[in-house]
């Protein structure tokens, strides 16, 4: 005799919600354009990803203009994928 069962899970993701004004959603965008690395095997994919949201929330980019944050920012941070854990260079 066959015999089914229907499972439901519910799946929980906790997340952080963070209220900013203009000028700190702009300075953050600045700073997250100066984080490089590989964007599927590290850590830079989230910061990509805060990058694209603060973008779709209507925060002004990284490049649209020269009273832009971002153009007194210099140098710039690197997350690696080393296998020892160290996930930020400089």
């Amino acid at each position: 005799m066959a015999e089914a069962t229907k499972d439901t899970k519910v799946i929980r993701e906790e997340v952080v919600t963070l209220k900013l004004s203009k000028d700190e959603a702009e300075a953050l965008t600045a700073v997250l354009a100066k984080i490089g690395g590989d964007s599927h095997e590290t850590p830079r994919k989230h910061t990509q990803a805060v990058s694209a949201a603060l973008t779709e929330a209507g925060v002004r980019p990284f490049h649209t203009g020269a009273d832009h944050p971002f153009n007194k920012l210099s140098g710039g941070l690197s997350f690696s994928r080393s296998a020892k854990g160290a996930y930020i260079s400089f």
